[in-house]
């Protein structure tokens, strides 16, 4: 008799099953590749405007850096895609009026020779390119616009669209997948089952069943080393296959299409492929980086930060996923980035699932092991970093008659500096008077705790998140008595400054499982907050000294 299933696999299972009902991924991007020969590759995205939450449609040549901008009308473009000589963009409109789409030709080294509107309706519910052609869905209906000769069968309905150079594959409301074309390398090998994920490339497409294999089928398919069930969404070239597993990690066969060393462990949020090029937004930073080709050898990073997803309303979006952090610093008011209910940062993945979880008694020796070896090492460093100050101190006593002459960095230098060390805008900037609002003025029946820099408040903000808000004693709560007194206590205002400058630069940076997630700040009239997600199992403090001795 085989042994009973393991429960954290059936678990697994569970939540691959729930979230393939839920909104997987977007169904638009804000990412496009488009290649105009071997040596001429053009990567668009949506770019922060000189505007408030305004984003511009660029592209930039990766040979030589030139940019081309396309702005937008009164309704900025929310999604782009794009082929090999051709670039669209597309209004999301948040009142749900109808959507505008632009085309623009490049068929000689990136300059367009024209640009035409070739949509306008209601809102689509997908849109998708291939090198050639451009097709989305209005409602469930598949529509392309400039391509008469492709032929739909009458009453076909798709929930996802994927486009190659020849031919159109539709996820059907069943989860069986319909292919259409005349690339009978595509269209004729279609495969049975109920699929979950679907892309397409050039000459080949590509689908996660709900049983979480990968098909691959047409000219130049690759064949999977294992099962992959941990794929969140798939990316498709000339003879190229990358996937995005729910650890934000990239997985690549074909010649040429593993990410480099330096990008080998990095975390994204989406890739798109275009030809034997592969790019995509980073978790760290909203960058954009490349590769796959030789033009991406000297520099991987095309765009310093683009608009990481579109922007929609959580209550229609993002039914069972995550809100990205930071994204309603992003979006329009009331609108936020849904990130995909499937991607786990805090999640380290080099094997096939399957191949990690093991055995219940095996997985929980190991999460006890590693948990006890990162407290010892926390425990070291804060050993290190305590012994520091305290001979710090005692030097600065002998010696306190020496000046010494090492210069302060001055605030201002802090207040410039301090948006470039945030992660990438993954925290948001609160208001100080939403601060008090949640808190009702910091008052003590929201208050949990208290210590040296200040209090903590447990609040609730809109979306449902329970907070613990760290704010720091205010300045002005000692009056001067002298003018030594004022100077010293303006040296410690600085110091204080500079330890949240600090906190915020590297907590902003940091998502790991084992450590309280940083959601926000604020730093207004002269108020130093921060803004941590509640734990409600209490402090590092007690689970070492006090918890063994509770009844």
């Amino acid at each position: 008799m085989p042994p009973p299933p393991n429960p954290a696999y059936l678990f697994f299972l569970l939540t691959l099953l729930l979230c393939s009902f839920s909104a997987i991924a977007s169904p638009f991007s804000t990412l496009a590749v488009s290649q105009l020969a071997p040596n001429i590759t053009l990567v668009c995205a949506l770019v922060p405007s000189d505007l408030l939450h305004r984003y511009d449609l660029n592209c930039t040549r990766a040979s030589t850096g030139q940019q081309f901008l396309y702005r937008a009308g009164a309704t900025p473009y929310g999604a782009v895609a794009a082929g090999n000589g051709f670039l669209c963009g597309l209004t999301l409109p948040s009142d749900k009026s109808n959507s505008t789409m632009r085309w623009w030709a490049f068929p000689d080294h990136g300059n367009e020779t024209y640009e035409k509107r070739i949509y306008r309706g209601p809102p689509l519910a997908a849109l998708a390119s291939g090198d050639t052609h451009v097709c989305g869905l209005k409602g469930g209906w598949p529509h392309c616009w400039r391509w008469k000769e492709i032929k739909f069968p009458p009453g076909i309905e798709f929930s996802d669209i994927a486009v190659g150079r020849n031919f159109v594959c539709g996820r059907k409301k069943s989860g069986g997948i319909g292919c259409y074309g005349s690339d009978m390398e595509v269209t004729n090998n279609v495969p049975d089952g109920n699929f979950s994920l679907l892309a397409a490339g050039t000459w080949h497409a590509c689908a996660k069943s709900d049983a979480g294999r990968l098909t691959c089928w047409g000219s130049g398919a690759p064949v999977p080393d294992s099962d992959q069930p941990d794929i969140v969404s798939i990316a498709l070239g000339e003879n190229k296959t990358c996937v995005l597993r729910y650890n934000g990690t990239v997985l690549c066969w074909g010649e040429g299409s593993h990410p480099p060393e330096s990008l080998a462990g990095e975390q994204f949020l989406r890739i798109q492929a275009r030809g034997d090029a592969i790019c995509g937004i980073l978790l760290l930073n909203f960058s954009v980086v490349c590769w796959g080709n030789e033009l991406f050898l000297q520099n991987h990073t095309v765009y310093k930060s683009v608009l990481p997803g579109t922007c929609s309303s959580p209550a229609s979006s993002c039914v069972g996923c995550v809100v990205l952090p930071g994204s309603g610093n992003m979006c329009p008011s009331g609108e936020v980035i849904c990130q995909s209910c499937q991607l786990d940062y805090n999640t380290t993945v080099s094997l096939p699932p399957s191949q990690q979880i093991g055995s219940g008694r095996k997985r929980t020796i190991f999460v006890v092991l590693g948990s006890v070896g990162f407290s010892l090492g926390l425990l070291g460093l804060l050993g290190f970093l305590v012994f520091r100050a305290l001979r710090k101190r005692s030097n600065a006593g002998v010696h306190g008659s020496v000046r010494s002459n090492r210069r302060r960095q001055p605030l201002a230098s802090l207040d410039s500096s301090l948006d470039g060390r945030l992660g990438g805008g993954t925290v948001e900037e609160f208001s100080l008077q939403f601060l008090l609002e949640i808190t009702d003025n910091f008052s003590e029946t929201h208050k949990i705790g208290s210590g040296s820099f200040g209090a903590v408040y447990r609040a609730t903000l809109p979306d449902g998140r329970e907070a613990a808000i760290k704010r720091a004693n205010p300045a002005s709560a000692a009056p001067f008595t002298s003018r030594r007194h004022e100077q010293l206590s303006r040296l410690d205002q600085e110091q204080r400054e500079r330890a949240f400058c600090s906190e915020l630069a590297v907590l902003s940076r940091i998502n790991h499982k084992n450590l309280v997630r940083l959601l926000g700040f604020c730093r207004e009239r002269g108020e130093l907050v921060l803004v941590y997600e509640y734990m409600a199992n209490g402090t590092f403090h007690d689970h070492l000294l006090r918890r063994g001795h509770r009844r």
